[in-house]
This record gives structure tokens, C-alpha cells and sequence, in this order.
């Protein structure tokens, strides 16, 4: 880490549909953890964490999500989307590019979006799960039904209760 506070140096790699910059400290032969950043935030949000984790064993990937600083898409036909399944996909693509089987994901706002929708889609590719600050995976469908009168009466938001989670329906056979 540079003296001014920041995550650098920074390097690049591709997917299959992005160049991602991203920042990694720690050793590489041990296990992995991916910190991501949330809307309009960047990697600097993990300036202080990354090197704790660091030295504490782990190897560390900062990566900027879709979107934000360095990271372009490789192509300019391709939809710029900012959907829960993109992001979760965009971290097992970066994953697959660093060669990496299985890591944690932490992460808060778009990228604790993104790290729940890894984890739930992909399980067998995460070794643990911190998600912080809302924007969990969303059942886009349900979210535009209105509640129930009887639950409206009771409720202090538009959305389910949390002692009733809403679980996205996902076809049999499909890996979504």
C-alpha cells in the first residue's frame, strides 16, 4: 500500500466480457479473499482492511466492479447492464481469469449484490459469505406486486418481513 492511502499498484485481466483492474496483496498460494465495492464507491473503500487481511494470511483481490474506474468492457456492442445475475457472473468470470477455484466474498451495496448472487448460484465455488448494507438478491417479479392489505397494515417497507424470505424460483435442471 502507497503512502497517499490508496490501492496500488493496479493490475488487469480479462474476461469474456470485461478487463478487470483490480488491486491483490497477500500471498498468492493461500486462500482468497475477493472484496467488493458498492455504488458509487470504489476500491478504496478496503484501503484499510486489505492489508489486515493480508497479514493475517490471506491473499486479497480488490477488484472495481462493471461500471467503475479502470474496468472497460472489451466490447462496445456488448449491453452495458447493471442486473444482480451480471454481477454475480462478473465474480466467477474474474475468479476463472485469476485461476481461482474457491475464495470468500465480502462485500456491501452492488457488491454485496453481487457477492450473494456468486454465492447462491455458485456455491461450490465460495469458501464464505460477508454481505452488508442491503441490496440482497431480489425477486425482481415479486418486488412489483404490492404486499397483501393485512400485511401492508403491519409493514414499515414495500418488501417481504425478514422472518419471511422471498426465495427467487429457479427452473429445475438450470444453472440460472
Amino acid at each position: 500500500m502507497s503512502e497517499d492511502h490508496t490501492l496500488a499498484p493496479l493490475r488487469r485481466v480479462s474476461t469474456d466480457v470485461l478487463e478487470v483492474a483490480y488491486y491483490e496483496t497477500g500471498c498468492a498460494e493461500n486462500d482468497t479473499v475477493l472484496l467488493l465495492h458498492g455504488f458509487p464507491y470504489d476500491i478504496h473503500s478496503y484501503v484499510a482492511v486489505a492489508p489486515l487481511l493480508a497479514d493475517s494470511g490471506f491473499r486479497v483481490v480488490v477488484p472495481y466492479l462493471r461500471g467503475h474506474g479502470p474496468t472497460r468492457f472489451l466490447s462496445e456492442s456488448t449491453p452495458r447492464s447493471g442486473q444482480q445475475a451480471a454481477l454475480g457472473a462478473d465474480i466467477v468470470a474474474f475468479m476463472d481469469a485469476l485461476g481461482v477455484e474457491r475464495a470468500y466474498l465480502a462485500g456491501y451495496d452492488w457488491g454485496g449484490r453481487a457477492a450473494n448472487v456468486a454465492a447462491a448460484l455458485w456455491p461450490e465455488r465460495v469458501l464464505g459469505l460477508v454481505s452488508v448494507n442491503s441490496y440482497l438478491i431480489q425477486d425482481i417479479g415479486a418486488a412489483a406486486e404490492p404486499l397483501a392489505p393485512e400485511r401492508e397494515a403491519t409493514s414499515t417497507t414495500s418488501s417481504p418481513s425478514a422472518a419471511e424470505p422471498v426465495w427467487p424460483t429457479i427452473p429445475k435442471g438450470s444453472r440460472a
